[in-house]
């Protein structure tokens, strides 16, 4: 099953996407080259652009075809606490952390407030969020 991670989130009813079919088009075709190479995609421009609406279709699209889609939103309150956007992508996974090593199953069960222990290395969270 392939994983797509967006860090965009909205959660309104359905609607039409008109025009931005090349826009859309230019995410998948950025998510299908970066399954091999990695990358790291960011959308700019000014509010009302339609940035989240592209995002949010896409985002649709894939889990019509069976894409298991991550969000996260980012928020002024949690600017300052640790791995909230990491929590966020990571709570709907929770039951599929089992499969991992040890070490790399509570380490970010630790920093995501799974379980209670000593604060984990970064990078172990790091490795193991991508595993």
């Amino acid at each position: 099953m392939a994983l797509v991670v967006i860090a965009a989130f909205q959660e309104d009813d359905a609607m039409e996407l008109i025009g931005r079919d090349k826009d859309v088009g230019s995410i998948r075709d950025f998510f299908e080259a970066a399954g091999v190479r990695g990358g790291a995609l960011l959308l700019v421009g000014d509010a009302g652009l339609g940035k989240t609406a592209v995002l949010d279709e896409f985002a649709a699209m894939e889990a019509k075809n069976g894409t298991r889609v991550l969000r996260a939103a980012g928020v002024q309150f949690e600017a300052d606490v640790n791995y909230s956007a990491l929590n966020q992508l990571l709570f709907p996974l929770g039951d599929d952390m089992d499969s991992l090593s040890d070490a790399h199953r509570t380490a970010p069960r630790c920093a995501l407030g799974f379980e209670i222990g000593p604060p984990p290395d970064r990078l172990v969270v790091s490795n193991a969020a991508v595993l």
